[in-house]
């Protein structure tokens, strides 16, 4: 057991990997949980964008739409 005084010191050491402080430029330093974490954000947020542009009602030959949403558990509610 740890004890930790913020969320980035719980990720550090639940990852081993730097949660990572901003630069002056408001990004994080490559290699960091933050940067990880800031980079998918701007990845669904542009497949958001694409989407709302029209861009992605063909799922299925979109490969960026990522897997389906879930729907629960569909094949209990089925049974």
């Amino acid at each position: 057991m740890y004890a930790v005084e913020t969320v980035d010191e719980a990720l550090t050491v639940m990852t081993g990997v730097e949660a990572g402080e901003p630069g002056e430029d408001g990004r994080y330093p490559d290699d960091t949980v933050n940067r990880r974490v800031a980079d998918r954000l701007d990845e669904l947020s542009a497949l958001r964008r694409k989407a709302a542009r029209g861009g992605g009602a063909n799922r299925a030959n979109d490969k960026d739409a990522g897997p389906p949403p879930h729907d629960g558990d569909a094949e209990e509610k089925r049974s």
